[in-house]
């Protein structure tokens, strides 16, 4: 059986963010708690304007429902605990 890989872009506001510290900050409980989730790996890219974040995750499971299953819980993690507008999100499968 093959693996199933989803990627999540994800797009950020973070009004009013002066400083990358402070982005930092307001994004770093969930960059690790997304960082100890088994199956799920994440990088931030992008711009170095402190307003704005795009992170890339990418979650492998062992099968494509549980990959989607997966990515929704990020979705919904994402949308409920950042202090940040999510202002995008993409799926890709891999």
């Amino acid at each position: 059986m093959n693996p199933a890989i989803v990627l999540l872009n994800v797009h950020f506001h973070l009004d009013g963010c002066r400083s990358l510290k402070e982005k930092r900050q307001r994004l770093g409980g969930l960059r690790q708690r997304l960082g100890r989730e088994s199956g799920i790996a994440l990088c931030e890219h992008g711009s170095d304007d402190p307003e704005f974040s795009v992170w890339s995750i990418i979650i492998v499971a062992g099968n494509r429902r549980s990959a989607s299953d997966l990515a929704a819980r990020v979705e919904r993690d994402l949308e409920l605990r950042v202090d940040a507008v999510v202002q995008d999100i993409s799926r890709e499968w891999l």
